[in-house]
């Protein structure tokens, strides 16, 4: 079953820490990671969670649940390597709209 977009957004002021838990139970979920095992810091390319193919279903994932755009320079940025520096990019991104 299709479902639209519109349902599974977030809304534009989403709180960091639900960013966070929406980010972690995807990779969970996703990358077959056991529940719980995620940390704020835990890099998830160096644990091998993770891989460039990952990343690209990762910010998918952002852009429809977050309505965010992310920009290059954001995608290479060390942010990215940790489900905490994405919650807090995702939450800085919603609160500048």
């Amino acid at each position: 079953m299709l479902t639209n977009i519109s349902e599974k957004t977030v809304s534009a002021k989403t709180s960091e820490g639900t960013v966070f838990a929406k980010i972690c139970s995807f990779v969970e979920e996703r990358f077959l990671v056991d529940k719980g095992t995620l940390t704020s810091d835990l890099d998830l390319f160096d644990q091998g969670i993770v891989d460039s193919f990952g990343l690209i279903e990762i910010v998918a994932f952002l852009e429809s649940t977050f309505a965010v755009v992310l920009e290059r320079e954001e995608l290479m940025s060390a942010r990215m390597a940790t489900a905490g520096g994405i919650a807090s990019l995702v939450a800085e991104k919603q609160a500048a709209k």
